[in-house]
């Protein structure tokens, strides 16, 4: 195939007439860069490209028309310059979409390239700013949180400190309670009273119950009060506790003392009382042998009989001691039948007695009056009290309990409340 060879720039020889789908088409930005380019070399000389071709032979002011070939596929401008290109009263058009006008030579293009950077390293600094601001945000927030879980931390602790106060506070009661609960165990299981128990139920009922519940009002006031500003759950399942301890104590003590206060008589008076029993028994003992040695009557078994008498009659005088200071201490049971079998017990012991004195005296008339006197009373003793049947103790048994039967299970239940909120703050407290 003939290769085109028109004019002198052979960069185009290796171009077909025809190369419409085949691999040697060219497309025509490429010819455009070419024909730039030597138009720009050819006006660099002063001429174009098509003017070494007729230009004597064209009339004045008729366009030039370059021989095939020998010009761009594009139109040009005058300059030669690609389109895209600012002219001297252009500009270039910024991505901002701002446009800003180019100088000769370059230099607002310089200019323009310059403000772009800056304008670049402005959004960056910019953005640096934001990001240290939002740095020095999140900073000050961690500060603050940690701040706010610190004070919250050290509230916390504060209230447990608290919480530890008054449950020391509130076990400085344990003494009354343990003291009471012993006396009430003491007074209501039917134990013989020592003399260190009776002593320290005189010492409770002494000192009352008004010191103690007023401290255990003090702690639950202030376990309340303080109850409202808790933040952790467990710390007000504590202070419930707490609270439920105080109530429960102070039930039990107010049942407690009640208890005391009535059963703590009747016991003494109990005592008292079988003192005196056992006192009567023991005459009883001593006027029958009196009785029993007169079965040979000579001075030597009238004297023995006259001792046995006098022995029972001290038995009898201590007896209705006991049974007077046993009234003193409570009239719950009636005791008249006691002091009136006493009484007429004494008389017979002492009529006996005189009649021993008027045998050794060799007195038979007054001996025999004054052993009539005595069989005389002790028939009327007979009469006022059946003596195998006549043990106050069971009395006083049946008076204690109708008196503390329901106080008892009140305080029973009571104490049992008291457990179960000592216990859980025993744990609490390690």
């Amino acid at each position: 195939m003939a290769l085109r060879n028109r004019g002198k720039d052979a960069r185009g020889a290796h171009i077909r007439k025809s190369t419409l789908g085949t691999s040697n088409e060219i497309s025509f930005s490429v010819l455009d860069a070419a024909s730039s380019r030597s138009g720009r070399s050819q006006k660099r000389r002063g001429k174009g490209a098509w003017q070494s071709f007729d230009q004597d032979a064209a009339a004045p002011g008729v366009p030039l028309t370059p021989p095939p070939g020998e010009i761009s596929l594009f139109t040009m401008g005058t300059d030669g310059r690609p389109p895209s290109t600012p002219r001297k009263d252009q500009g270039l058009t910024l991505p901002s979409g701002e446009f800003v006008p180019t100088g000769p030579r370059g230099g607002s293009a310089v200019m323009a390239v310059n403000e772009v950077a800056a304008r670049k390293k402005s959004r960056r600094r910019a953005r640096m700013v934001g990001v240290l601001a939002s740095v020095m945000v999140l900073l000050a927030l961690v500060a603050g949180f940690t701040s706010l879980v610190a004070s919250l931390v050290n509230t916390q602790n504060t209230q447990q400190s608290q919480l530890v106060g008054l449950v020391e506070e509130l076990e400085t009661t344990d003494p009354v309670l343990l003291a009471m609960d012993e006396a009430v165990l003491a007074l209501t299981s039917g134990q013989e009273l020592d003399e260190e128990t009776i002593a320290s139920i005189d010492d409770l009922l002494e000192q009352g119950s008004a010191g103690v519940l007023a401290t255990l009002d003090q702690v639950k006031e202030k376990t309340q009060d303080l109850e409202e500003r808790l933040m952790s759950g467990t710390d007000r399942e504590v202070a419930n506790n707490c609270i439920a301890s105080v109530n429960a104590r102070s039930a039990m003590i107010e049942t407690g003392f009640s208890i005391l206060q009535a059963a703590a008589p009747l016991c003494q008076a109990k005592e008292e009382a079988h003192l005196g029993w056992q006192a009567l028994g023991q005459a009883e003992n001593f006027s029958r042998q009196a009785a029993d040695v007169l079965a040979t009557m000579n001075t030597e078994t009238v004297q023995q009989s006259k001792d046995y008498s006098q022995q029972a009659l001290d038995q009898l005088y201590q007896a209705r001691d006991y049974f007077a200071r046993a009234a003193e201490y409570s009239e719950a049971v009636d005791l008249a039948a006691y002091t009136d079998y006493l009484q007429l017990k004494i008389n017979a012991s002492a009529a006996a007695i005189e009649a021993d004195d008027a045998y050794l005296d060799r007195d038979k008339e007054l001996m025999e009056e004054r052993n009539a006197a005595s069989n005389d009373y002790e028939a009327q003793a007979a009469e006022t009290l059946a003596l195998s049947e006549a043990n106050p103790e069971p009395l006083y048994d049946q008076v204690l309990t109708d008196a503390t039967a329901q106080p008892l299970l009140n305080y029973q239940a009571e104490r049992g409340n008291v457990s179960v909120a000592d216990e859980w703050l025993r744990n609490f407290l390690g």
